[in-house]
């Protein structure tokens, strides 16, 4: 359900600069991108789909009276550069609490790159992130589409890019509904759990992250969203302001 291997020249991302697609084909000439299980190396290595992207947190919903499931994953490349510590003082006490530290056993750190562009886009080209609906009984993949957009590229005519790095979950319902919010574009979602089509969908003032509460009062059902600030790495992605933090409660009108 997400894409995973090697990162090629050809999957680097259309909407980022010139500049900036000149030097991630430089950069895919000198690391290690071998695909699954590479380990990280002193010149680099390109891990996809990362380890913030695929399944993440949060991730995935069951309807166990129908038997589906719905995974949100994202599709993130990492760059795993191996370095030392340059303290001498901080490398010998990182040693010395090293399990079997010293001669060759060295204890090297990775730096946490997730090779965003300038404009704060990921390196590789979208969908940057998907849901997924299966059969539980079969396998079977059912359906797989975009989970969400960005907000600049979408008020460009730019659409179905997926969230660039979404962390809400999916939730389903017992009326055959699958609610899920994406930071991005500020939107919540209702998909048929059928098809993934998008039933409706609402635009928000900030992010919305986490699973939804689905619960009844009153004789009401209500599905709730965490709503505030902007996600992962949100300052370049052209977001105006975000709205206050709060909760979002959405319920049908009465009678219905």
């Amino acid at each position: 359900f997400a894409r995973q291997g090697v990162f090629t020249p050809d999957m680097i991302n259309p909407y980022i600069s010139d500049e900036d697609k000149a030097k991630l084909r430089e950069l895919l000439k000198t690391v290690r991108n071998e695909g699954l299980n590479t380990p990280p190396s002193l010149q680099g290595t390109i891990s996809l789909p990362g380890h913030n992207g695929g399944a993440n947190w949060g991730s995935s919903a069951v309807d166990p009276l129908k038997h589906m499931y719905f995974v949100v994953s994202k599709q993130m490349p990492v760059d795993d550069k191996l370095f030392l510590e340059k303290d001498p003082a901080k490398l010998a006490k990182a040693e010395a609490d090293m399990p079997n530290g010293g001669g060759d056993v060295k204890p090297y750190k990775s730096n946490v790159d997730f090779m965003l562009q300038s404009n704060g886009l990921p390196a590789i080209n979208p969908p940057w992130s998907l849901i997924t609906g299966y059969d539980m009984n079969t396998g079977k993949k059912l359906w797989s589409l975009p989970d969400g957009e960005v907000m600049m590229l979408a008020q460009k005519g730019i659409h179905d890019t997926g969230s660039t790095a979404p962390r809400g979950g999916p939730v389903a319902t017992g009326g055959g509904l699958v609610f899920v919010g994406t930071s991005s574009d500020r939107k919540v979602r209702a998909r048929d759990e059928k098809t993934g089509k998008v039933l409706w969908e609402q635009q928000l003032d900030a992010a919305s992250e986490g699973v939804p509460a689905v619960y009844e009062a009153g004789g009401k059902e209500y599905v709730v969203f965490a709503v505030g600030g902007d996600g992962l790495f949100p300052p370049k992605l052209g977001q105006p302001k975000p709205g206050p933090n709060r909760y979002v409660a959405f319920a049908l009108p009465s009678g219905k």
